[in-house]
């Protein structure tokens, strides 16, 4: 697939250096725990100045949910971007997005915005919590989709 990133381009939204810099999260958690970011300096996937609320991003999750079930592309596009405006941290909006864009670099980009959501969403001690388990809980699927449109 031309364009497509290579193994070491990927890699590279994971390696330290990315932490700081508008990179994807880091798989390698730190030693020490670290919570939920709430309305920090975040990247430009739309979460900056918004503070997490769990209660937004449930509501903002049971819309594309229902999304994931219309057949009309414009109504679940109108949806997605409903869900993000309730919630930016909603992993699974960027995910659809993604899934209809015609274009692939475009798709990347919203890949790229539903991991570091998702991540941000769950938060580093959930990444230790459901460690070996992780597809097992609910909450983690729409970051593990988005992971995998990524891949």
């Amino acid at each position: 697939m031309a364009g497509a990133p290579g193994a070491e381009e990927f890699m590279q939204y994971f390696a330290d250096e990315a932490k700081d810099e508008g990179g994807l999260p880091l798989i390698n958690l730190p030693d020490k725990p670290v919570t939920k970011r709430r309305g920090k300096k975040t990247g430009q996937d739309g979460t900056e100045g918004k503070p997490f609320s769990e209660e937004k991003l449930s509501r903002a999750q049971d819309l594309i949910c229902e999304a994931w079930e219309i057949l009309d592309r414009d109504v679940r596009l109108d949806m997605a971007r409903k869900s993000l405006s309730m919630s930016p941290y909603c992993a699974d909006a960027y995910v659809l997005l993604a899934m209809e864009s015609d274009f692939p670099k475009e798709a990347l980009e919203f890949y790229q915005k539903g991991v570091r959501a998702g991540r941000l969403a769950l938060g580093d001690n959930m990444f230790k919590k459901y460690a070996g388990h992780f597809w097992g809980y609910i909450e983690t699927r729409p970051y593990m989709r988005a992971l995998y449109g990524l891949a």
